[in-house]
């Protein structure tokens, strides 16, 4: 797994970090009890799943649900919003499968936590159903998926946006990454093919689950290949942090919101 991360990170490292996050963690707590309103940061967070022919398998599918109820999880403890969607080859042929409001009811912190089961549990149902009622099929396009994910949270006004790409990574369109020429070593001279990369200032961006394919597993020498293009059109994108990874990759945990 390789990651990448750019971008302004406040009190990473020693005792003052340590003592940051305590006193973030207990200014949030203290909100909450006083005021009992949810204190997270309201996160826009946008799923793209990708919905091509060489994720037809039921493992794979299983695991992009699992991973979206994870999201939502996370989501839904920061008082946020989920989009969820399903892509393939072509900007028309996209499935959009929901999106609401996750911050489960109630006064208190205690009671949306006990409340927060049954939205979850929600999310993952609708996932389910709608993999199971259209089946993986046809070509992929993960670059436009990221651009289109780009567009939508950028009409977003909150203060954290995310997009969690889950995809093999196999472009079939220009560049066409379907190809034993792709490397580590290579992966630039695709992301020169690609044309100017999706504006994503602001923007997190996870891509995960590269190389996960029913069947055949690639070469590692080609997962690398994809990992390096990712990883680049991410920071041309000028994200404000990026994850690539040749695994299903939760999202980092948010830091909670005073």
């Amino acid at each position: 797994m390789k990651r990448m991360r750019w971008g302004l990170q406040l009190a990473r490292h020693g005792l003052v970090a340590t003592a940051l996050a305590v006193s973030l963690a207990g200014c949030s707590e203290l909100r909450a009890a006083a005021t009992g309103e949810c204190t997270g940061e309201r996160p826009m967070t946008i799923v793209m799943l990708d919905g091509s022919a060489t994720q037809a398998d039921d493992g794979l599918l299983a695991e992009q649900a699992g991973l979206v109820a994870a999201v939502a999880q996370r989501t839904s403890e920061q008082c946020g919003r989920l989009r969820v969607e399903r892509f393939r080859g072509s900007a028309t042929d996209v499935d959009t499968i929901l999106e609401r409001d996750v911050t489960p009811e109630g006064a208190t912190e205690a009671t949306r936590a006990r409340n927060r089961v049954a939205v979850v549990d929600g999310v993952r149902q609708d996932v389910e159903e709608a993999l199971a009622a259209t089946l993986a099929r046809g070509s992929s396009d993960p670059l436009g998926a990221i651009a289109r994910g780009g567009r939508l949270l950028h009409q977003e006004r909150r203060a954290r946006r995310m997009l969690v790409v889950v995809t093999d990574g196999v472009q079939s369109h220009e560049p066409n990454l379907a190809t034993a020429e792709l490397s580590a070593a290579t992966a630039s001279r695709f992301v020169d093919a690609a044309g100017p990369p999706p504006d994503l200032a602001g923007i997190e961006l996870v891509v995960t689950g590269l190389g996960l394919v029913g069947g055949a597993k690639p070469p590692t020498s080609y997962v690398n290949g994809l990992v390096a293009f990712y990883s680049e059109i991410c920071r041309r994108a000028s994200a404000a942090s990026c994850q690539v990874a040749d695994a299903l990759l939760l999202p980092a945990v948010p830091r909670r919101a005073i």
